[in-house]
């Protein structure tokens, strides 16, 4: 189970190459966001380019990942895992 958390869907901060889709939709799931991002290759190739519209709709979609402590700090609220600004 998931002691009692309820699981979010959110783009990833940590893990982008992008916009973060892939890496959220990977850690929703719980699998290798390397290997969802080859999938999502090839779908996209073989559906020759409905894997793009796909991912500009999750993109457009889906929230970005919060940084709770950094959020009720007031510096930001959004994941940075380098502590750039």
């Amino acid at each position: 189970m998931n002691n009692g958390q309820e699981k979010k869907l959110y783009r990833s901060e940590q893990n982008k190459v992008f916009a973060g889709v892939c890496g959220g939709l990977a850690a929703y799931f719980g699998w290798d966001a390397t290997v969802l991002r080859i999938l999502w290759v090839v779908v996209t190739i073989f559906s020759v380019g409905a894997g793009i519209i796909a991912y500009l709709i999750f993109w457009l979609v889906m929230p970005r990942q919060v940084d709770a402590a950094a959020w009720s700090q007031g510096q930001g609220g959004y994941a940075n895992p380098n502590g750039l600004r």
